[in-house]
């Protein structure tokens, strides 16, 4: 049986990787939103994917 620490970190773990995918997916979004209004949208999300990475 796993201990109480253990589930907390895997909880805590669970939970920064869901997080990191919601910002992503938003980030992504957003500038590709962004992007079609200059006709460059998937530049632009690709920019906004990369700066979220760096984050």
């Amino acid at each position: 049986m796993k201990t109480p620490n253990t589930l907390l970190r895997i909880f805590a773990s669970l939970t920064l990787v869901t997080m990191a995918a919601i910002s992503a997916y938003l980030t992504y979004s957003f500038c590709y939103e962004i992007g079609s209004l200059i006709h460059a949208s998937m530049m632009i999300a690709i920019i906004g994917l990369l700066l979220d990475l760096v984050k």
